[in-house]
């Protein structure tokens, strides 16, 4: 049994590391601020909450409690601070990327 819940610890480590360098990667493929942050928030907070699973699997009462207060925190955070940025972005005239007409989706 010891050695499933290893694995899955690894499988879950991997899996948050990749989704965190997806919401990086997103910061640097998306056009403008709004999608940006919408790409990173997101993805960062299922990165993080994956790592924190994989701490769940293979600590003891105190680092599952610890783990359980962090995922907690940041769900609720991340998106409350997704929306602050987009909203300053907003207030402060940040043009909106309204894509391009190279594939004739306006002809009409």
């Amino acid at each position: 049994m010891d050695a499933v819940l290893s694995v899955a610890a690894g499988v879950l480590v991997v899996f948050g590391l990749l989704l965190l360098t997806i919401s990086v990667l997103g910061i640097y493929r998306m056009p403008d601020v709004y999608t940006e942050v919408q790409a990173t928030a997101k993805g960062a907070a299922l990165g993080i909450v994956a790592l924190v699973l994989a701490a769940l699997l293979t600590g003891d009462g105190p680092v599952i409690a610890r783990a359980v207060l962090i995922a907690a925190f940041l769900l609720i955070t991340a998106p409350l601070a997704a929306h602050a940025l987009v909203r300053a972005a907003y207030l402060s005239d940040e043009p909106m990327y309204r894509g391009d007409d190279e594939d004739g989706a306006t002809e009409g």
